[in-house]
């Protein structure tokens, strides 16, 4: 069963007023969805995670989101310089469902530096998308799971620090467009994240098949079980 809600969100950057009363607005749309789910029977409990995807301008985030959701992709498009959230109801199998909640982030460059911190906050996993047609655009993550790890943990209590183990996937994306002479960077990324507990994936946001772009989606869900305080 899989319940999906999409959620645009733009023009932060003038106002915080804005921010809240979209936040609010999305809450109680969530809430509806969850009591909806509990009518039935075989949903005995829904839990929720909050996923932020980050990354550069043209690697193909926007696209990942759309498939997610079920939305139309576009060959050709402009960067997204507003945040997009939407919500999918999955149920692995053996496991209760889980409501993914998940941010299409712009960067700090769109958003503004208080802004782009309002959007992790709370966030429970992260996704970071780079390009295999320019695999060097993968080099900047590190720096945007940095900032994402302080701004998180700049709101959240001593006690939750002490216990959260934040789930990290690098998604190569692209992958219908690899370079053969960039392998090197390609490489690199993937011992980055073996060095640093991420998981890494590649996929093609645009051709690649709907299993595949949401198989990303439940990693993150058993990652996040996986890494839980026991």
């Amino acid at each position: 069963m899989v319940v999906c809600l999409l959620w645009r969100i733009s023009k932060w950057r003038e106002t915080d007023v804005g921010l809240e009363s979209v936040i609010n607005a999305f809450s109680s749309q969530m809430r509806r969805v969850s009591a909806l789910q509990k009518k039935d029977s075989e949903l005995v409990s829904i839990g929720k995670i909050k996923v932020v995807v980050l990354g550069e301008a043209f690697v193909g985030k926007t696209t990942l989101f759309k498939r997610w959701m079920g939305s139309r992709v576009e060959e050709y498009y402009v960067p997204s310089t507003s945040v997009s959230v939407g919500v999918k109801l999955l149920r692995l199998e053996g496991q209760d469902p889980v409501l993914v909640e998940l941010w299409d982030v712009p960067s700090q460059t769109f958003a503004g530096p208080q802004i782009f911190a309002r959007y992790l906050q709370g966030a429970q996993a992260i996704v970071l998308v780079f390009s295999l047609q320019t695999p060097a655009s993968w080099q900047v993550l590190p720096t945007h799971l940095d900032v994402a790890r302080r701004e998180i943990d700049a709101t959240e209590t001593i006690e939750m620090q002490r216990t959260k183990s934040l789930p990290v996937i690098m998604i190569g994306n692209k992958s219908d467009c690899i370079r053969l002479e960039m392998r090197n960077e390609q490489e690199a990324a993937r011992l980055w994240c073996k060095d640093h507990d991420a998981a890494y994936v590649e996929v093609s946001a645009l051709v690649g098949d709907s299993s595949s772009i949401f198989d990303i989606l439940k990693l993150v869900i058993l990652m996040k079980s996986n890494k839980a305080p026991q």
